[in-house]
């Protein structure tokens, strides 16, 4: 139940409490208590609010005329009280009375009604007890440590702990000192948090037995504070005062050293290397010393367990602060490289740092020294090989280019023999036509003369050039057709079709190329055909070729040389074929007779030279 009573109190100086025998008022189930299970207690003004562990809170009021106290309420699950294993109650902000429970509830008591913010769904565990500073409400769990949340938003709740230290998951006691420092009891013993401006841990400090903490396991809820800021902790062991004072002990900063470094496995000498760092030399390794380990060591009296440790290789980051005190390093990279090391004290006191510089030289072919003269070596061996291909080169581009102006040559004289060989027979055949003509027909045998006279000096002034244009050879078939028209009995339909891009000016070919076609088609095909002639010559630009066909509509170039013997037009279209052969390659000139089914429709003779223009 709940006793009252007046009592005086004396607090030794270390851990216990002594009571002196009070005059007390049991108040129990017979006066209205729903259960003499007390978890705690409020006395605010007359009235008494006691905190049940499975029944609720109840509410006492003294009556001061019947000098007895009278139960004023109970709230319960038909109050509002969802969870009825209270475990922490005590007075808040405003005047309100807030209460936690076992099952994670969270709430207050306004004006006689009950206010629960609701079930913090992230603990699922009891919260043991809460505090409350300025504008946050701190509460400690049994299983998952601190939580902190605005008092203004209960809804969201955040945890509170320190990314270095760790304050323990099953929180029994919180309270807020005089200087806003939050401290925690946990079973392992009292952490004091220093707090900043944003309500976050910038230092926790433990205390164990060496700082006067004797009792180590606090008590639920068994802490408190006087009106002099004195601090009263509650263990198994006892209870424990905590004393603040203005200035607080100061400690020195801790102080490390080495206390050895291997190399492969193997110590470097203590006095050797205490000298080396005094000194900050360079310690030299061969290529083969990239092991390294180094051991270190602070010392703190009170609080050697506190003492932690970090460290970074060269402009490398700092390692998290560890309890070890000894590094590996291993397949350290070639070159300079410095390894730094530094302590702190519980207090998050640093030392300051302490380096050991090495230099792991590289590999012989990793040296400088050796990569240029390796370099100038292979700078002048590629310079040598590239003067000799060079030369290989030109010389082999020298016999090339006299082999090709030989070639070129050759072809030249080539291409005028061939136009040495057909031009007399050209010259016969025009001659034997114009004999032909009848010695009564004056007019047309001059009109032959002249258009042949045309046609002879176009055709001596073109034999001398190794290419004429497209245009010019026009001209020549126009001149040599208007010949051939004169000198046949019958005259013959042609047509000359042009389908380039490029100007036919521009477009250059061999001189006398087509003429023999044209003359054997002429001859051999519409020539004495009883119907009537007809002569199709055809130039088309494709790609990088010039292509070119005669058709005519006679009996057949192979009908045709069955019946005759080997003449001169034979002999004309054999060189011609020669040149095309020399200009286009093999199998450049293709000749075929057009039929439909066992009838011939004439004869097409087709060829492509490369085009080439004068641009």
């Amino acid at each position: 139940g709940i006793w009252v009573y007046r009592a005086t109190q004396r607090l030794s100086a270390v851990t216990s409490v002594q009571l002196q025998p009070p005059k007390t008022i049991l108040i129990t189930q017979k006066e209205g208590l729903p259960s003499n299970w007390i978890k705690k207690v409020v006395v605010h003004n007359d009235t008494i609010w006691a905190a049940t562990y499975r029944n609720g809170i109840v509410q006492f009021q003294y009556d001061k005329d019947a000098l007895e106290f009278k139960l004023m309420g109970v709230y319960g699950k038909g109050e509002g009280l969802g969870d009825l294993q209270i475990l922490d109650f005590q007075k808040g902000p405003n005047g309100k009375l807030w209460y936690s429970t076992q099952n994670g509830h969270l709430g207050y008591l306004e004006e006689g009604k009950v206010v629960e913010v609701a079930k913090l769904t992230p603990f699922a565990s009891d919260i043991n007890t809460f505090v409350f500073n300025k504008d946050f409400i701190v509460i400690g769990t049994a299983v998952e440590g601190l939580w902190k949340a605005p008092i203004n938003d209960l809804s969201t709740f955040m945890p509170l702990k320190d990314e270095e230290s760790e304050f323990g998951k099953d929180i029994r006691q919180l309270i807020i000192d005089n200087a806003q420092n939050l401290w925690v009891g946990t079973p392992k013993g009292v952490q004091k948090i220093v707090l900043d401006d944003t309500f976050e841990p910038a230092e926790s400090i433990r205390y164990d037995a060496n700082d006067g903490f004797l009792g180590v396991d606090c008590w639920s809820q068994a802490i408190t504070k006087d009106a002099n800021g004195n601090l009263y902790f509650g263990t198994i062991g006892g209870l424990t005062k905590y004393t603040p004072s203005d200035s607080e002990t100061s400690t020195l900063a801790p102080m490390i050293a080495f206390e050895g470094i291997s190399v492969n496995y193997k110590s470097i000498d203590t006095f050797n290397l205490a000298k080396h760092v005094k000194e900050e030399r360079i310690w030299q390794l061969d290529a083969s010393q990239n092991q390294l380990s180094f051991q270190y060591k602070s010392v703190d009296l009170k609080h050697p367990d506190g003492l932690q440790y970090r460290f970074k290789l060269s402009d490398g980051a700092w390692s998290p602060w560890t309890s070890a005190t000894i590094q590996n390093l291993a397949g350290l990279s070639y070159g300079a490289h410095t390894f730094t090391v530094q302590s702190r004290n519980i207090r998050k006191q640093e030392s300051a740092p302490l380096s050991f510089q090495f230099f792991i030289q590289p590999p012989l072919l990793q040296r400088t020294w050796f990569q240029t003269v390796l370099g100038g070596v292979a700078l002048l061996f590629v310079i040598l090989i590239s003067w000799l291909v060079v030369r290989r080169m030109k010389r082999k581009t020298q016999e090339e280019k006299e082999r090709l102006a030989l070639q070129n040559n050759l072809l030249s004289l080539e291409q005028k023999a061939l136009r040495l060989q057909m031009n007399p027979h050209f010259v016969f055949n025009v001659l034997n036509g114009i004999k032909a003509i009848d010695d009564s027909e004056t007019e047309k045998r001059h009109q032959t003369i002249n258009t042949f006279a045309t046609l002879l000096r176009e055709t001596l002034y073109n034999s001398r050039k190794e290419q004429i244009s497209l245009a010019q050879e026009l001209k020549t078939l126009q001149h040599y057709i208007a010949m051939e028209q004169l000198m046949q009995e019958e005259p013959f339909q042609h047509e000359i079709i042009v389908e380039t891009k490029t100007d036919i000016e521009e477009i250059l070919m061999p001189p006398m190329l087509v003429q023999p076609f044209v003359e054997n088609a002429i001859r051999h095909g519409v020539k004495g055909l009883g119907v009537k002639g007809m002569l199709f010559i055809r130039f088309k630009e494709e790609g990088e070729w010039l292509h070119c066909s005669i058709q005519d509509n006679g009996p057949g170039i192979f009908t045709s040389q069955q019946q005759k013997s080997f003449d001169h037009q034979s002999m004309a279209l054999e060189v011609t074929q020669e040149r095309l052969e020399s200009l286009a390659g093999a199998g450049s000139l293709h000749i075929e007779e057009l039929k439909d089914e066992d009838t011939i429709l004439g004869t097409k003779i087709s060829f492509k030279i490369p085009l080439e223009t004068d641009f």
